[in-house]
């Protein structure tokens, strides 16, 4: 057995609920299948499992070594619990692709949280140790160098990946490009009632309302 690919992902789960409850159905149809919505539903702590099943799809395609490019979808990537509890990670569409033209056999995962944070672990495995290398790195580059393309235009962070959807359905134009670099932080005072913000929430409130009623 060789291994193709490690990778490892932290998720603050505080942040995957804001982002929940700021875009609902939106955000939640674009990252997860409809299975993993109702496993994740259905529990007491749902945006924990939410957040570990996140986290489980990023260290997945860090092991591919890929990233979100060349049209992966982030539903190519469904988590699962199997009749023992164990988390089991299938692929299908751009990612099952990939998966196939690197070799791999198997995809094993396993995932924790806590309080605040989730973390996910993924390694790769490929039964032979015949790949077609040159194959494989060619994907890679060109994963790299849509990665290097997609970051000069614009953030990567998934909440301003939901909100350039937002805004071509809005008002049909293109989006807005952002500083290299740049990303928006999440509102530390998001979610908190009035009496207990701090001193420099308040003007991200703003902002965030603003953004959002021009989206109406």
């Amino acid at each position: 057995m060789k291994i193709v690919g490690i990778g490892l992902d932290l998720v603050r789960i505080a942040r995957i609920r804001a982002i929940t409850e700021r875009w609902q159905e939106r955000f939640l149809q674009r990252l997860y299948t409809d299975a993993e919505r109702q496993y994740c539903f259905r529990l007491s702590s749902p945006y924990a499992s939410l957040a570990g099943r996140f986290a489980v799809k990023e260290a997945i395609l860090k092991a591919l070594g890929t990233g979100w490019s060349a049209g992966v979808r982030w539903s190519d990537i469904q988590v699962l619990n199997d009749s023992a509890g164990r988390p089991v990670a299938t692929v299908h569409g751009r990612v099952g692709a990939l998966v196939r033209e690197a070799g791999v056999t198997g995809i094993h995962v396993s995932l924790s949280h806590d309080a605040e944070y989730a973390i996910a672990e993924a390694v790769l495995t490929s039964d032979s140790d015949q790949r077609t290398e040159s194959r494989w790195n060619v994907t890679r580059k060109q994963a790299r160098q849509a990665i290097d393309r997609r970051i000069n235009d614009r953030d990567l962070s998934v909440e301003e990946d939901v909100d350039q959807q937002e805004d071509q359905h809005a008002d049909g134009k293109g989006v807005e490009e952002r500083p290299h670099g740049r990303h928006r932080p999440l509102d530390p005072g998001e979610g908190k009632p009035e009496e207990d913000r701090e001193p420099g929430d308040q003007p991200q409130d703003d902002e965030i309302r603003r953004r959002h009623r021009s989206l109406r």
